[in-house]
């Protein structure tokens, strides 16, 4: 048991850091966090997804996957967010002053906003931030939970996982941000507790089979790179059935139906409107204007094979943009003697 008071003490902490962590990183100095502000205040408006390809389109929409964002939306709501692009947090000729001055702040800070003396802005900012802080600490929860489905009782592997993991300093830094990474974060790794309890389980029943379904729409919801993962589920459930000497087929079906029902038709509303299942095309049209390789562009998967492996050692997370926060030295050195 003493394993067990361990990892709930490192999933306290865990939240106090991310918490801090929250509160004291400047307005919008994070990537992409003035982007996922406005999205969310678009949800707060409207409640509708958008249409990438029908232009005009409305203030704060953007390409990524909508359940974050919803979330979000309500609290913005709540709190009735204001629009940041026109407060005293950005620069004239912003991205002028970011390729000439190289500067650490991409956004203009009071001295005021360090003594907690917030505006409205800003107060909905950190508001919308608990969501974040709230998801990371849900998904080092769900990680240790995966973990003591998969080694014995006396193992501390799960322990020392969840260790590893909820103080990697770039996953700490994002759970305090605003960012979509903590959404499939949270939902994914509540969905792999899920798989590891229905493989170990001999006894499992049909809901089971249900809850995985639901729970992967939920994280295709969050992120499309769940689906890469589906031919991997799909060998686990139909495994796990002939190992126990159950139905495959209907388990099967049963998973697909319940995923397209929670999360499946946002391929088919993608391959309605903009002619694929993924919706990249949309997203690229939306981010160039143009339609690249998807292979050998910014945003393609040679960029991504190349720069992957390159970051994934020195940080244990990926390179993110232009804020990758690097391990010290010593923890991968280790690591590889290890």
């Amino acid at each position: 048991m003493i394993q067990a008071h361990i990892a709930k003490l490192i999933l306290a902490l865990f939240f106090l850091v991310s918490l801090v962590w929250s509160v004291f990183v400047p307005v919008f100095e994070a990537p992409d966090e003035t982007t996922a502000y406005e999205y969310g205040r678009y949800y707060a408006r409207t409640w509708t997804l958008p249409v990438l390809t029908k232009l005009p389109l409305p203030q704060g929409v953007h390409h990524w996957e909508p359940l974050y964002f919803m979330l979000l939306g309500r609290i913005a709501k709540m709190v009735d967010a204001p629009l940041s692009e026109v407060s005293h947090y950005q620069y004239s000729e912003s991205w002028t002053r970011i390729r000439e001055e190289n500067p650490k702040n991409l956004y203009q800070h009071e001295t005021k906003e360090f003594n907690f003396g917030w505006d409205k802005l800003a107060v909905s900012l950190h508001l919308m931030r608990l969501l974040s802080v709230f998801l990371a600490t849900g998904s080092v929860w769900f990680l240790y939970k995966a973990g003591r489905e998969i080694f014995p009782k006396e193992s501390w592997i799960p322990t020392l996982s969840m260790l590893l993991f909820a103080f990697n300093p770039q996953f700490v830094f994002f759970s305090g941000v605003l960012n979509v990474v903590n959404m499939i974060n949270f939902s994914f790794s509540l969905f792999l507790w899920l798989l590891m309890r229905f493989l170990k389980n001999t006894a499992h029943n049909l809901f089971h089979i249900f809850s995985l379904g639901v729970m992967f729409g939920i994280s295709l919801l969050s992120k499309m790179t769940a689906l890469a993962t589906l031919p991997v589920v799909l060998m686990a459930i139909y495994w796990q059935r002939i190992r126990i000497k159950k139905p495959v087929i209907s388990a099967i079906v049963l998973f697909l139906v319940v995923f397209f029902l929670t999360g499946g038709w946002y391929l088919v509303r993608n391959q309605v409107l903009y002619g694929e299942f993924t919706g990249s095309r949309a997203h690229v049209l939306y981010r160039f204007g143009k339609i690249t390789n998807p292979f050998l562009e910014e945003v393609g998967l040679l960029n991504f094979i190349i720069s992957y492996p390159k970051t994934q050692w020195t940080t244990l997370w990926s390179g993110y943009g232009w804020i990758t926060i690097y391990l010290p030295m010593a923890v991968p050195f280790l690591l590889a003697v290890v």
